[in-house]
C-alpha cells in the first residue's frame, strides 16, 4: 500500500461519505413520495448508481482506509473484531443494495413487484443501516482528523 497523508485519507473518506450520504437521501426520497408521487426516471437512475458507489466506497475503506485505521492505531482497537465486522457489513450491503435496485427498477419500468409499504419499509432499511455503518466509520477515522488538523497547525509554527 502506498503512503497515503491523513489528510487526503481523511479528504478521500468524507467523498467517500458524501456520495452514500446523497444515495442515502434520495433513497428517502423515493421512500417518503410511496405510494403516490414516484418519479420513474428517478427509481431507475437511482437503482443503477447503488452498485457502482457501493463498489467504489467499498474498495477504498477496505483497500486504504482500514489498512491504514489499522496502523494509525497502533493496535490499541480490537482490529480484527473491527474490521471483519465493516467487511462483512459491505458484503450485507451489496446484497441489500441488489434487492433495492430491483425493486427500484420495476418501479422505473412501471411494474412495481411488492407494495408501496413493504417498499418504504425496505428503502429505509438499507439507507438507516448505510448512515449507520458510516457513522461508525467517521468517528473510527476521527483521530485521523484531529491529528492532520493538529499537524498542518503546527508546520506553520515549526517554519518560524
Amino acid at each position: 500500500m502506498a503512503h497515503i497523508n491523513q489528510n487526503e485519507l481523511v479528504a478521500q473518506l468524507r467523498k467517500a461519505h458524501h456520495d452514500k450520504m446523497a444515495l442515502c437521501d434520495r433513497l428517502e426520497e423515493i421512500a417518503d413520495g410511496l405510494p403516490d408521487n414516484i418519479d420513474r426516471q428517478i427509481c431507475a437512475t437511482t437503482a443503477r448508481a447503488i452498485e457502482p458507489i457501493l463498489k467504489k466506497a467499498h474498495a477504498y475503506e477496505e483497500e486504504i482506509l482500514y489498512p491504514a485505521l489499522i496502523k494509525f492505531h497502533h493496535g490499541t482497537l480490537d482490529q480484527t473484531m473491527i474490521f471483519d465486522r465493516l467487511r462483512a457489513e459491505h458484503y450485507e450491503d451489496r446484497c441489500f443494495g441488489e434487492e433495492v435496485r430491483d425493486v427500484l427498477m420495476s418501479y422505473g419500468e412501471g411494474k412495481p413487484i411488492q407494495a408501496a409499504d413493504a417498499t418504504g419499509y425496505m428503502l429505509r432499511g438499507f439507507f438507516e443501516s448505510l448512515r449507520r455503518h458510516m457513522a461508525f466509520e467517521a468517528e473510527l477515522a476521527r483521530p485521523l482528523r484531529y491529528d492532520a488538523t493538529t499537524a498542518s497547525e503546527l508546520k506553520p509554527d515549526a517554519a518560524e
